[in-house]
């Protein structure tokens, strides 16, 4: 039987655990829709003119170091279609979440938007630290070549706490329905956390596909202040998972602890399973578990999710693919 170099394929899977760590937060985001109040902002950043269409404003420092998918960042880049995306850079989409080409974004009203007379897109940091807010607004905007439409809102970044809030003003839509994505993407498209209705903004419900989408019409509207606030689990993710002592019927399955946790839960199954109808095991105080009653020669999947007690879970991490070792053959 050919030897396997396990020590160089859990250093690779330990790197594709924490990459995949960004991912399961972006999941893990709680929702919560609230009648607010819209306060529109002055005396920021403007940034392009009433013309604008398809435009990106790239490198806009937020002024602070805002936490979103697990990964920290200074900076965002802000597109004209109603999105924005963490990071240095952004790539113009009127399907952010499901078919752009950017990653890490936050879509408050995006599709073919543009400029028009009395439009602007500005930008605002206010507070002090530790508790600051970095606003993005669109103002007066409307769908690309469209009369009569007006929209206006925000996405804010929170300091500290790297909550997410989507906050809607006036908005007034023409006789032509248009659709709308609204949400979140991690790091792929396939990582998404977004909100779909036909009939009431203000009681979406979590997209089915990375494609959902809010039906915008004359009478299907966000209301002036709702507001839409993503939250970030509480409970940090764990990662590095790995596997050793793997033997033909049995192997430990352990992680890493994201911070100060000591419960997890562990799933496992055959390879390519999908999470939730596995094998699940509580853990308390070790970060391993070794699992028996395996089958010989097959390969597994395994998933981890951090427990903080009182409901408060991470998302689970993973998948860890392995494979049990061959049986012994006696002639």
């Amino acid at each position: 039987m050919k030897k396997t170099n396990f020590k160089w394929l859990l250093t690779l899977f330990a790197v594709f655990s924490i990459a995949f760590y960004g991912n399961a937060q972006i999941n893990a985001y709680t929702f919560n829709s609230t009648a607010g109040t819209y306060t529109s902002i002055t005396g920021g950043t403007v940034h392009g003119t009433t013309a604008n269409d398809d435009h990106n404003f790239n490198a806009v420092d937020l002024g602070f170091t805002f936490v979103y998918g697990g990964v920290s960042y200074t900076q965002v880049s802000i597109n004209t279609n109603g999105f924005i995306s963490m990071g240095a850079s952004v790539a113009s989409s009127s399907t952010a979440i499901s078919s752009g080409t950017s990653n890490n974004v936050i879509a408050a009203n995006n599709h073919d938007l543009a400029g028009q007379t009395g439009s602007e897109i500005m930008t605002l940091m206010e507070g002090s630290t530790p508790n600051r807010i970095f606003t993005i607004q669109w103002k007066n905007y409307r769908h690309y070549s469209a009369t009569g439409d007006n929209y206006n809102f925000q996405i804010k970044l929170y300091e500290t706490s790297n909550v997410v809030e989507i906050v809607y003003g006036t908005f007034t839509q023409n006789a032509t329905a248009r659709t709308a994505q609204v949400g979140l993407r991690g790091a792929s498209n396939s990582v998404y956390n977004n909100r779909t209705t036909t009939t009431d903004w203000s009681a979406t419900t979590a997209g089915a596909s990375n494609s959902a989408t809010c039906t915008l019409s004359s009478s299907v509207k966000p209301s002036d202040g709702l507001t839409y606030t993503f939250t970030p689990p509480t409970c940090p993710n764990p990662s590095a998972l790995a596997v050793s002592d793997l033997l033909t019927t049995s192997a430990t399955l352990s992680w890493t602890s994201g911070a100060t946790e000591t419960n997890w839960n562990v799933e496992y199954g055959a390879d390519g399973y999908t999470q939730g109808a596995g094998t699940t095991v509580a853990v308390a105080t070790d970060t391993f578990k070794n699992v028996t009653g395996l089958t010989h020669s097959t390969a597994y999947d395994f998933y981890v999710q951090a427990d903080c007690g009182a409901g408060d879970v991470s998302a689970w991490v993973g998948p860890f693919s392995f494979t049990t070792a061959c049986g012994v053959i006696t002639t």
